[in-house]
C-alpha cells in the first residue's frame, strides 16, 4: 500500500503544481486498479482491462525496482494519453494498484471522472450538503403563509398561496439538481 500512496501522492503533487485540485483516494477505484493489474500479471503484459465510460486508467510495466517517482515521471512524459489522464480537470477520486510477478511490476492508476457516489469519498459528503435555493425558500413562505390565511381568513386563498409553496419547492429542488 505505500508504494501506491506514494505515486497517489506524487500525482496530486504533479497536479496541484498546476492548479488543479487534487485527488481524492478511492477504495473503489483502488480495487479496480489491482484488479487491473493482477489480468496484466496473469498474462505477462499490459493489458486495458476497464471498459467502463466512467473509468480512466494509465498502466505502467516494468523491473521489480520500478519506483513510484519513475512510473509518474514516465507518464507525465508520456504522449499516449497518460498525462492527459493525471491532469484530467474533470477527476475527482483515484486509487492505484499493483502487481508482482518474479521479475516485473505492473501499476495500474484508475480514476473517476464524474462526481463519485460512494460514502468514502469527501467529495460525496460534500454533494450531500445542499443549500435550499431562493425559489424553495419563497416555497416555504408561500406554504406557510397558505396554511395561516386558510386557518384564519379564506380557504380559497390560503389553498393557492399552499400551491404556489409546493410548486416553489419542486422547482427549487428541480434546479439544485
Amino acid at each position: 500500500m505505500g508504494i501506491a500512496l506514494d505515486i497517489h501522492r506524487l500525482v496530486n503533487r504533479e497536479r496541484t503544481k498546476r492548479r488543479l485540485r487534487p485527488l481524492y483516494w478511492s477504495r473503489s477505484c483502488a480495487l479496480n486498479a489491482q484488479e487491473s493489474t493482477r489480468v496484466c500479471s496473469e498474462k505477462g503484459y499490459i493489458f486495458h482491462s476497464l471498459r467502463s465510460g466512467q473509468y480512466g486508467e494509465n498502466l505502467a510495466q516494468g523491473d521489480i525496482h520500478f519506483s513510484p517517482r519513475a512510473i509518474v515521471s514516465l507518464w507525465m512524459r508520456s504522449r499516449a494519453g497518460h498525462r492527459k489522464n493525471l491532469l484530467n480537470p474533470r477527476a475527482t477520486a483515484a486509487g492505484v494498484g499493483m502487481a508482482r510477478t518474479r521479475d516485473k511490476t505492473y501499476f495500474s492508476w484508475v480514476f473517476y471522472e464524474l462526481p463519485p457516489t460512494y460514502p468514502d469519498c469527501p467529495a460525496y459528503r460534500r454533494q450531500q450538503v445542499k443549500k435550499l435555493t431562493l425559489i424553495s425558500w419563497f416555497g416555504i413562505a408561500a406554504l406557510l403563509l397558505g396554511i395561516v390565511i386558510g386557518l384564519t381568513y379564506s380557504i380559497v386563498v390560503g389553498g393557492l398561496f399552499a400551491v404556489m409553496g409546493v410548486l416553489g419547492l419542486l422547482i427549487g429542488r428541480y434546479r439544485r439538481r
